[in-house]
């Protein structure tokens, strides 16, 4: 039991959570029917999850030398070595094939390879380059955490349309002020790792005016919902208010001192809301 909790906390159960709420929710989305739809609904966001869950243990894998050397990732299961390689690599490669097995098995192949995709995007591309190489590499980064919009849309509707690409474009740049929040208020630990983040490389004020470019930019994805129909009215007042939030929020931490991780957690919040709010006022 003690291992399995092990292995729960390097599946990072939190990024996982998120990316079920995306996958389950563009799922609804794209369906017709959800009622009729609901064990694929299911089942599809079921095979992101463990799919994601498994990318991160071997996320944690590869990051073990690095996260030895900062204090909050110091006490990883992989780090403090109660993981070894081989078995984080194991329970990852098996948590992936079910997930990839469940995503084609309920979704078809068209979301089977943008999973597979976004297991490539995130361990390889993300993990062993940009992230280690470029203060931008969480931009790029966050293709995979974006997929799961996709994913979850095509199983259901069987195609992709702008809605589901609002959905991704959302994700997208959602993920790089969410990060750089955290960023800047551990940066001494990702200095001691030699990682290369915003903050260190270009400073906090440069990385703040980056993190309100990323936050207007949601204003879109906000808005265009309401504008093509997608979403009845009340989708604004469930979501602009937050957005609005978010903004003021990255435009105020340029002048005064606040508390970037209830910034950081503010933004968990806009996330939940928006893909709930999509929920509960689609139109039809």
């Amino acid at each position: 039991m003690e291992k399995f909790e092990k292995f729960f906390i390097s599946s990072k159960p939190g990024i996982v959570l998120f990316v079920g709420i995306t996958t389950l929710a563009s799922a609804y989305l794209g369906s017709p029917d959800p009622k009729r739809d609901i064990l694929k609904i299911i089942f599809v966001g079921l095979g992101v999850v463990l799919s994601a869950g498994g990318s991160a243990i071997i996320n944690n894998v590869l990051d073990r030398e690095l996260d030895k050397l900062m204090t909050r990732t110091s006490k990883r299961p992989t780090a403090t070595g109660e993981i070894s390689p081989n078995e984080g690599i194991a329970v990852a490669v098996f948590l992936i094939i079910l997930g990839l097995i469940l995503v084609f098995s309920f979704g078809g192949v068209v979301p089977f390879l943008l999973n597979f995709l976004a297991v490539i995007l995130y361990d390889l591309l993300y993990t062993l380059i940009l992230k280690r190489k470029s203060p931008f590499g969480v931009i790029l980064g966050g293709l995979p955490g974006s997929l799961p919009t996709l994913i979850g849309y095509y199983s259901t509707a069987g195609r992709l349309d702008l809605l589901p690409l609002i959905l991704f474009y959302f994700m997208f740049f959602w993920q790089p002020p969410h990060f750089w929040a955290l960023a800047i208020k551990y940066k001494e630990d990702y200095a001691r790792a030699n990682l290369p983040v915003l903050p260190l490389i270009y400073g906090e004020k440069f990385t703040k005016v980056q993190s309100i470019i990323h936050s207007v930019l949601l204003l879109p994805a906000v808005l265009i919902p309401v504008f093509f129909g997608f979403v009845k009215p009340i989708f604004l007042l469930l979501t602009l208010p937050l957005l609005l939030g978010f903004i003021g929020l990255n435009v105020l931490s340029l002048y005064i001192q606040i508390d970037l991780k209830r910034l950081f957690t503010f933004s968990n919040l806009l996330l939940i809301s928006y893909f709930l709010a999509f929920v509960l006022s689609k139109q039809g």
